[in-house]
């Protein structure tokens, strides 16, 4: 029996880390813009929620998913790239809205439950634990129609667009 793990409650906002100004307020927004993969590579949805360390997205799995298999499952390997694609976005938009590409460097301590197929809801939650220049350790917890699928951490590189 895979354990039930529901995606935590998000912090209480912080008054020492003050959110960009007018972000709270575009909560939820459509994020494709400040992802770092085109289409049909772009998975992310929306922002649907943001704090000064993390934020939440929610996606569907489109039919032209392109981790998806001939029956339209994914494998839950792929629910790592949903993670790491969340936190590019909502590292995006807690900087300067502009769209900065990210490098997976290191997965850790992951756990799996349910898997996604298309059509279904994917609902990320990342918080970043520690930050180092451009390096980030990120935990992040995902569920599918509302079930636990994944949790861990990984090490990102984040960088500024013009440091390529």
């Amino acid at each position: 029996m895979i354990e039930q793990n529901p995606i935590p409650a998000p912090p209480a906002d912080n008054a020492d880390f003050p959110l960009p100004e007018g972000l709270k307020e575009r909560i939820p927004f459509h994020c494709t813009e400040l992802l770092p993969h085109g289409a049909p590579f772009a998975l992310i949805d929306t922002i649907t929620d943001i704090w000064h360390d993390g934020g939440e997205t929610v996606s569907v799995v489109h039919s032209d998913n392109p981790v998806a298999d001939s029956q339209g499952h994914i494998g839950n390997e792929a629910l790592i790239e949903y993670a790491a694609q969340s936190c590019a976005v909502i590292d995006s938009s807690l900087s300067d809205n502009e769209r900065h590409p990210g490098f997976l460097v290191e997965v850790m301590d992951s756990r799996y439950g349910e898997t996604a197929s298309v059509g279904d809801e994917i609902k990320v939650r990342v918080s970043t634990s520690r930050k180092r220049g451009q390096f980030r350790v990120v935990v992040y917890h995902v569920c599918v129609n509302g079930k636990f699928a994944a949790e861990g951490s990984m090490k990102l590189c984040m960088v500024e667009n013009d440091t390529l």
